[in-house]
């Protein structure tokens, strides 16, 4: 069992802290669109130091939602569930920061059927925070000695709570901003507080609310702020969805205040309906600049890992945590999202969990407005898909160009934005088939100058297209077209073995006479088989590769190497590995003097003997191996590379093996994160990272956490209609040509 985890295990860096923000805003959006989230899985997606801190806030929060439900919270019921949190659980029943006190008879006090905290007079167990209806009372001595007096809440956030306040000198009401944490605060909190202060002091715009005052009074910092009498545009997204000139005119209006920061030199970085508030006569303003940036980089709060944002409606660049990729773009996206909001009653993306919310912003395009709420007029969804562009370059250039397209609109002119012509969808094109593109250019500049060396080029090139256009008539035309069921009336029954056997049968007299399409065919499907265990099918397509690329190309080409891989592969799948060991020894050392060392096949047969060394025993060998394998993947290619996790994931595999549990349990967890983040919540992936966490934790004899990491792999593989989940016992990713 693990030890107790007390309160201040560790302190909290700011990147860490902007991380558990946007997890707290997604399990707080579980809770009110009526689910029940689960603790224990949100806390499984974050690193082991940072779980205290992310568990208490959890905790707050799901209190807080179920007494609002009417349900009382049992304390004994939570100390069961997480044992080793128990101290957390304890500080959070009687922490009256979030408006209740523990029925503990040492505590003054308990909570009505309406959750509001009725405290004792001259309870002896009072603490500093308690809440009388909704206002905690040490904070309200604080501030009416500072001249203000605190009539209600406004609202509370994942980081702040906002009061209703009677300045006592000036004669006004203000809106007063607190940590929530108080005196306790962190140093990320602190930061974030003073960056938001810092940020709209420089700005002087009736659609951004002004700050009034900045200070701390008895430990605590505050600022107070113009008090807007009115509502947040989330909660009024229903009055907008039938009124399109309304909702152009709103986000006109909120975009010309985001210019206005953007030429002071200041990104917004959460804008979201949320963080518009309306007053009395339905003018938008612009609050909560507490992820503010400066554009010239001085106000920075993380690197470039951290998550920044509002996950349903941050910008791809922010979702994919690039360095120096955000930009006024980024603002003008977020600007998109609230028209998009106001248009449809719904954020562009909305995933069942934080993971799968963020895979959708970077890798999928939103419904179209239209497609969701008919009346949407067809030039103004188009205004809105350009802010939503993935590409930041393809958004509108400022938010007043938006701003002026929108009154344009409005105006009954014509629009700035287009849908995207046709040579713009070439140029999209290019990008994604660059290899094809290579060789159309290169026919052009060919036909254009004659040049000796172009002419080399194109018929390089062609070759290249040739192969690319017989792989792809093997997947369109003969692999595909198997699997429709206008062609074929029993296709949806068809397995993928099923369809791969009947391209390969078609070979024969499809391919004859052009050996290098022969050669690059054998060994796609070959590949194919050996990811699918069919091996007796794979050595037959694998031999032919190899001995034609051999004949074609010489033993020491790439294609030649690349494919004497996979068969290497194969013989050691097969129980050859006595044949395979000094089969890939000699690859490899041929890779490193035709190839290089840090070319792709290179770091792949190193990948491949390392494992194979580990099956034979070798241990030290291959541990060497496939530790330099790491390093060098991370080095030359991203360190979220398809290739570079699997290294990650063989090494840890190995380490287990090796019952070196406390570096396994750090790359297990590592390869897991990674997985999530590049490439989401709905690849079989995941299942093999939440296997293999569980099958570290097991050899440790950790069988209880282990059992929760193979319960989450069993719904996941579920979820994602897998028939089985895979044993990472094997030490192979399931469906990868791996040793």
């Amino acid at each position: 069992m693990k030890a107790p985890v007390t309160l201040h295990d560790s302190t909290l860096a700011v990147p860490d802290f902007l991380e558990l923000d946007a997890a707290c805003d997604h399990f707080e959006a579980a809770w009110l669109g009526g689910q029940s989230p689960d603790l224990a899985t949100y806390l499984s997606r974050v690193p082991a130091g940072a779980r205290v801190r992310l568990f208490r806030d959890l905790l707050n929060l799901e209190l807080e939602y179920r007494l609002r439900r009417g349900e009382q919270p049992d304390e004994h019921s939570y100390r069961a569930r997480f044992p080793e949190l128990g101290e957390v659980v304890a500080s959070v029943f009687r922490s009256p920061a979030q408006g209740r006190i523990s029925k503990d008879s040492s505590v003054g006090g308990l909570i009505d059927p309406n959750g509001q905290t009725r405290v004792a007079s001259g309870g002896a167990g009072c603490e500093e925070f308690e809440y009388q209806d909704g206002v905690g009372t040490g904070v309200c001595d604080d501030l009416r000695s500072a001249g203000y007096e605190v009539l209600r809440v406004l609202g509370r956030g994942g980081m702040g709570v906002v009061y209703e306040a009677w300045q006592v000198a000036l004669g006004r009401a203000v809106a007063v901003k607190l940590i929530r944490s108080g005196r306790f605060a962190s140093d990320a909190e602190l930061l974030r507080f003073q960056n938001e202060a810092e940020a709209v002091a420089q700005l002087d715009h009736p659609q951004i609310i002004p700050i009034y005052e900045v200070g701390r009074h008895q430990g605590h910092p505050f600022f107070t702020m113009k008090l807007i009498r009115g509502t947040s545009l989330d909660k009024r997204l229903e009055d907008f969805a039938t009124d399109a000139r309304a909702a152009a005119r709103l986000v006109a209006r909120v975009a010309e205040a985001i210019h206005h920061a953007h030429q002071r030199g200041i990104l917004h970085r959460d804008l979201k309906p949320a963080n518009i508030l309306l007053d009395e006569r339905g003018e938008p303003h612009v609050t909560d600049f507490g992820l503010a940036k400066r554009l010239d980089g001085d106000l920075e709060l993380t690197r470039s890992n951290a998550l920044i944002g509002t996950p349903s409606y941050m910008a791809p660049e922010q979702a994919s945590r690039a360095r120096g990729a955000l930009s006024t773009a980024t603002d003008v996206y977020g600007l998109g999202t609230i028209l998009y909001a106001l248009l449809t009653g719904r954020a562009p993306f909305a995933g069942t969990t934080l993971v799968e919310t963020l895979d959708m912003v970077r890798s999928q395009s939103p419904d179209p407005p239209s497609r969701l709420n008919p009346r949407v007029p067809r030039d103004l969804e188009v205004i809105c898909q350009k802010c939503l562009e993935k590409e930041p370059g393809r958004r509108y250039a400022s938010a007043r160009e938006l701003a002026d397209d929108l009154a344009r609109w409005l105006n009954g002119e014509p629009i700035r934005a287009r849908p995207v012509n046709p040579m713009i969808r070439a140029g999209m094109w290019c990008r994604r088939n660059p290899a094809l593109a290579l060789a159309a250019g290169l026919l052009l500049l060919t036909l254009a100058g004659g040049l000796a060396g172009v002419a080399w080029q194109w018929r390089q090139a062609h070759r290249q297209l040739r192969r690319a256009e017989a792989v792809n008539e093997l997947l369109t035309r003969r692999l595909l077209s198997s699997a429709s069921p206008d062609l074929d009336p029993r296709a949806q029954e068809r397995t993928v073995r099923e369809l791969l056997d009947r391209a390969a049968a078609q070979l024969g007299g499809w391919i004859d006479g052009q050996p290098e399409v022969e050669a690059i065919l054998r060994e796609t499907i070959g590949g194919a088989y050996l990811a699918l265990g069919e091996y007796d099918k794979a050595e037959k397509h694998l031999q032919a590769a190899v001995r034609l690329n051999t004949q074609l190309q010489g033993p020491t080409h790439r294609d030649t190497l690349r494919a004497t891989n996979l068969w290497a592969t194969l013989l050691d799948r097969t129980n050859r590995g006595a044949v395979a060991e000094p089969l890939l020894r000699r690859n490899l050392q041929q890779c490193r003097r035709a190839l290089g060392p840090d070319d792709p096949i290179t770091l792949d047969a190193a990948e491949r003997l390392g494992w194979l060394l580990g099956r034979l025993g070798r241990l030290d060998e291959a541990e060497a191996l496939l530790r330099q394998n790491v390093d060098d993947r991370r080095r030359v290619l991203q360190p979220e590379h398809e290739d570079t996790l699997r290294s990650i994931y063989l090494l840890s595999r190995l380490l287990r093996h090796r019952k070196a549990f406390a570096e396994a349990e750090v790359l297990a967890y590592s390869y897991a994160h990674s997985i999530r983040c590049a490439r989401g919540s709905n690849h079989p992936d995941l299942v093999l990272a939440l296997t293999n966490q569980g099958d570290v934790l097991r050899d440790q004899g950790k069988l209880a956490e282990a059992q929760r990491y193979y319960q989450h792999a069993a719904v996941e593989a579920n979820r994602l209609g897998l028939r089985r989940v895979v044993s990472s016992s094997s030490g192979e990713p399931a469906g990868k040509p791996v040793p």
